[in-house]
């Protein structure tokens, strides 16, 4: 009843702000056991706070947003 997602901070290669639910898409990559990375996206609805989120993750480590 309790799901958890835990994606380390590396793996993160995107995030976008949603407007209709205020919410976050994260998209990551995971590593495969044949060695090949997948692109994965995580949806977080209605999430309080949002603007302070995304510019944490856009700011971690030293890196640039670009608005797409």
């Amino acid at each position: 009843s309790n799901a958890t997602l835990t994606i380390p901070l590396p793996d993160i290669t995107g995030v976008k702000k949603t407007s209709i639910t205020k919410g976050v898409d994260v998209h990551y990559a995971v590593s495969r056991e044949d060695g090949a990375r997948e692109e994965k996206e995580a949806n977080f609805m209605f999430v309080g706070s949002r603007s302070d989120l995304f510019a944490r993750l856009v700011s971690w480590g030293g890196k640039r947003f670009a608005k797409v």
